[in-house]
C-alpha cells in the first residue's frame, strides 16, 4: 500500500513539472541571408570597336577581361555559399 502511495504522490509532482517544461522549447527562427551585393552587379559590357585589326584586337581583350572578371565573381558567391 505504501509503494501505491508513494507512485501516486510521485506522479502528482511530475505533472505540473511536465507542464513548466515544456514553456522552455527553444523556437527556431530561420534567417535569410544575401550574397553580397558586389557579387550581384551586372558584369561589365564592353564596348565594341571593330573598325581596324587592333580595334577587334582591343575588343577582344576586353571580352576575356570582362569574363573574367565574372567568373571571379561567381566564384565568389560559390564560396560564400560553402561558408
Amino acid at each position: 500500500m505504501y509503494h501505491l502511495r508513494f507512485k501516486m504522490r510521485s506522479a502528482a509532482l511530475l505533472v505540473p513539472l511536465l507542464g513548466l517544461l515544456s514553456g522552455c522549447q527553444t523556437q527556431i527562427k530561420y534567417v535569410r541571408e544575401l550574397p553580397p551585393v558586389e557579387l550581384l552587379a551586372n558584369c561589365p559590357e564592353v564596348t565594341e570597336k571593330i573598325k581596324t585589326n587592333g580595334g577587334l584586337t582591343a575588343t577582344i581583350l576586353e571580352y576575356r577581361a570582362s569574363l573574367s572578371t565574372c567568373n571571379t565573381d561567381k566564384e565568389s558567391l560559390r564560396m560564400w555559399a560553402k561558408e
